[in-house]
């Protein structure tokens, strides 16, 4: 496979494998992939107008709780979470 400069996939190291925290709450693991995918790979203007610097996207918690078929509380709960254990 070649290099691709325009941002349509992410790696994702092995040694994550040894972060048990995660591992153990499937929610957890989708929404931290999920965030991934989602953040922007370089710096970049919406078509709003507003910046989003790399590694950032914009969503509401509505839109981002539907895309992963969860309630906006479960969904907080989980970024509650994840933040907490410093793995987002």
């Amino acid at each position: 496979m070649g290099r691709a400069s325009n941002g349509n996939y992410i790696k994702l190291y092995r040694k994550l494998l040894e972060n048990t925290d995660l591992w153990g709450k499937p929610d957890e693991v989708m929404i931290f992939i999920y965030c991934l995918l989602k953040a922007e790979w370089q710096d970049t203007i919406n078509e709003d107008g507003k910046f989003i610097p790399r590694g950032s996207f914009i969503i509401t918690l509505k839109e981002f709780a539907e895309a992963n078929k969860m309630t906006v509380r479960h969904l907080r709960y989980t970024l509650l979470s994840l933040t907490l254990s410093r793995n987002l």
